[in-house]
């Protein structure tokens, strides 16, 4: 017990209990045919941080998952623009905040 309250006193306890899960909902308009949504779901998963990507080809949508220590909004937003997908927010949330959106890809990503 003393060892971890000494380790957190000099700072070298790992801070992944910190790290905090969050989700955003991104408007991918320029997406226009089948491999649209292939390209930035990849994208997307490239990045470390992302722990899941589900892609809406229907409602040019992108939902990802991510570890807000790891990787930023904008940051998500760049690889999309980089893959020649620009992207913007519709909707952020912190994971204990989050909704099912288990029906993102609606079987629409080809």
């Amino acid at each position: 017990m003393s060892l971890v309250l000494l380790a957190s006193a000099l700072g070298i306890m790992p801070t992944t209990a910190l790290a905090e899960t969050r989700s955003v909902n991104l408007m991918v308009p320029t997406m226009d045919c089948g491999m649209c949504p292939i390209t930035v779901r990849k994208a997307l998963e490239n990045l470390d941080g992302v722990e899941q990507a589900k892609v809406d080809f229907g409602d040019k949508t992108a939902w990802v998952i991510f570890d807000d220590d790891k990787v930023s909004v904008e940051r998500l937003m760049e690889a999309t623009k980089d893959a020649g997908y620009p992207s913007e927010v519709i909707e952020a949330r912190k994971n204990n905040d989050s909704k099912e959106h288990s029906n993102v890809n609606k079987g629409n990503e080809s």
